[in-house]
């Protein structure tokens, strides 16, 4: 027996802190689950208060889709709590089963992020979701455990650092955020569930490798677009994935519950919320050196071959772009070419940099370039433009505009 009430029945696992049971309930006949600190660990002040904050945590929440807790206490100098016993299986070994079909994982999923959302409505963050804290019952249904690392906003009670130095989470499903030690809100559970439906639709992580190699990713790589693993992958589903797990916390989902309705919205057959352009950025940063690159030797070019005529014509230039065309009444004056219309205040060129320079400023010249091609691209988009006959844009180099108007194309 333990703390007088509870026939153990056997071992459900254990983690680096606790070890859970399944037991009886004697006095209702009730099976419940037992969460106590491991045997091995030595009881310190830290390892208290979290497995104490967890407990208070889930007391606070009454969620379907989130485990309940029912008593908590001492026994023989070891703190213990209990909760819902689930009869199931985690969502990482439904991952690997091929038998459990796309709809069903989404299902789950889209429960998950309901009961995440229930949580951020009480200040509670995660902080650590993964496929292995999900468990799945035999009908489908979906509790989340483990909120022995949460942190409540109100309280602003949480533990930044484990004993071995490293932030608290797990490292492929950390957000940016976590990365850098930066402040942590609901936008990092969201960028965490971005990164398990990642794994849901394309049957991998979004980021591998050794730790440090994973850690550098998370805050500087975005994630190989899930339709180049495979083309089959549905574009909304990719869609909602890239939105979730933009790097920028401005660009996310503002709550988990618009996630859960733009997947409600998919497998009900209707419109999400992103715009088919929404993640152009995306695509933009995936292909710098097949776009940015070849536009930036252009440019150089471009900007050296004027020097010369500037030089040799010693014409001078207005705001306006010109060309030395011939002009029979006033020779002196170049000919101005004009914009279509529509498109007279399209950005110029940023300046080009020479390539010889540093690091730094090849970083600074492909901002700058990006920047530059999401104008091109925002203009295209709010004009309407026929990509089947693009107007000659003086100024606008033609292979930067093929790319634009392909991605344009394959976003249709």
């Amino acid at each position: 027996m333990f703390a007088e009430n509870f026939q153990i029945l056997h071992s459900l696992g254990s983690g680096a802190m606790g070890e859970v049971f399944a037991a009886i309930d004697t006095r209702n006949n009730k099976r419940v689950a037992i969460k106590v600190i491991r045997d091995d660990k030595e009881i310190s002040q830290q390892i208290l208060k979290r497995f104490d904050r967890e407990s208070n945590l889930l007391e606070q929440l009454n969620h379907p889709n989130i485990v309940r807790v029912y008593e908590k206490g001492i026994f023989q100098n070891q703190p213990y709590f209990t909760m819902d016993l689930v009869e199931g299986t985690t969502f990482k070994t439904i991952l690997q089963n091929r038998n459990f079909t796309l709809r069903r994982k989404l299902i789950v999923l889209k429960q998950v992020i309901e009961a995440v959302h229930y949580a951020h409505n009480y200040g509670i963050i995660h902080r650590d979701l993964k496929p292995e804290n999900i468990m799945v019952t035999a009908d489908d249904h979906a509790l989340v455990m483990d909120f022995g690392v949460a942190h409540n906003q109100a309280t602003n009670n949480t533990i930044k650092l484990t004993k071995t130095g490293m932030l608290i989470g797990t490292p492929v499903y950390m957000s940016p955020e976590q990365v850098n030690g930066e402040k942590i809100t609901c936008a990092s559970d969201v960028f965490t569930l971005g990164a398990i439906m990642y794994e849901i639709i394309t049957g991998q992580t979004p980021f591998s490798g050794n730790l440090s190699k994973i850690m550098w990713q998370i805050a500087n790589a975005p994630p190989q677009h899930p339709r180049k693993i495979s083309p089959n992958i549905a574009k909304d589903l990719a869609r909602i994935c890239l939105k979730a797990m933009d790097k920028n916390i401005s660009r996310r989902y503002l709550s988990a519950l618009e996630m859960a309705q733009d997947i409600d919205c998919y497998l009900c057959g209707e419109k999400i919320s992103i715009s088919p352009y929404a993640n152009f950025h995306h695509w933009l940063r995936q292909n710098t050196y097949t776009v940015i690159l070849p536009f930036a030797i252009l440019s150089v070019g471009i900007f050296f071959l004027l020097s010369n005529e500037k030089q040799t014509s010693g014409k001078t230039t207005t705001n306006d772009i010109t060309v030395n065309t011939p002009n029979t009444e006033n020779p002196k004056r170049p000919k101005k070419i004009k914009y279509p219309e529509g498109f007279e205040h399209w950005p110029p060129p940023p300046t080009p940099i020479d390539p010889r320079f540093g690091s730094m400023h090849k970083e600074i010249f492909v901002k700058e370039h990006y920047d530059f091609c999401q104008q091109c691209y925002d203009l295209l988009k709010d004009n309407n433009v026929d990509l089947g006959r693009p107007p000659n844009w003086p100024g606008v180099p033609t292979n930067l505009l093929n790319q634009i108007i392909l991605h344009a194309e394959q976003e249709q």
